[in-house]
């Protein structure tokens, strides 16, 4: 009975320190890079609603891709939403990438965020499309590193984020799901480099191509 104890005890610990263990070192180790030719002009979609606490850092981080051609679509949907002012500032700080600011809603789904982002994916000017939550913290290299994760196959590649900051006990707990996530990911070789700032559960979802997407199991096909 009470080796059965320890074993329900330690076999979890043991799982979860070796999945936070995989995440760390697949985090700091150097992933694949694309050559020049293969990098594709992408539209990155950031959906917002209210201000965070970092916002103002995750949603800089935009314009501070290592990334050839991409430009940057903020979805609002109204034009009282508190980061209107914050979007309008730092698109007009960073002339050189181009970004713009798409406010309104469309009423297709009981989804709020889908409603906010069908906008965005009808302004985009490229078939490779990025979306990240406003409090997801962008790696310089992490168009980069999704890019290489592509294959003519790819319809979809989604990357758990890492937590960081959280601003309470509670916080640090909500992160630890993503973060067994990105663990499990990194096992299979993947490559999370978004980090998560409000210590909010939160799951950075990729579309890798335009269309319409049923849902099979784990993955996604076009349809």
């Amino acid at each position: 009975m009470v080796l059965a104890c320890l074993l329900l005890v330690l076999v979890p610990l043991a799982i979860h320190l070796a999945s936070a263990a995989l995440a760390g070192w697949r985090y700091v180790t150097p992933g694949p890079t694309p050559a020049e030719g293969e990098k594709p002009f992408l539209s990155l979609i950031r959906p917002v609603c209210g201000l965070d606490a970092f916002d103002e850092e995750t949603l800089r981080s935009s314009f501070r891709q290592a990334y050839p051609a991409y430009e940057v679509i903020f979805c609002a949907a109204r034009e009282m939403d508190p980061a209107v002012p914050l979007l309008r500032r730092l698109i007009a700080e960073h002339p050189h990438v181009p970004a713009q600011l798409l406010i309104g809603e469309t009423l297709l789904t009981g989804n709020p965020k889908l409603n906010n982002l069908f906008k965005g994916l009808a302004a985009a000017q490229s078939d490779g499309l990025v979306m990240t939550d406003s409090n997801l913290l962008l790696d310089r290299d992490y168009l980069t590193r999704l890019v290489a994760t592509w294959r003519a196959d790819t319809g979809l590649v989604s990357a758990p984020p890492v937590g960081s900051r959280p601003g309470n006990f509670w916080g640090g707990r909500g992160m630890r799901l993503p973060q067994q996530f990105a663990g499990a990911l990194a096992a299979c070789g993947g490559q999370p480099r978004a980090r998560l700032r409000t210590g909010q559960d939160a799951v950075l979802e990729t579309l890798g191509a335009r269309g319409r997407w049923r849902a099979r199991g784990t993955g996604a096909q076009p349809c």
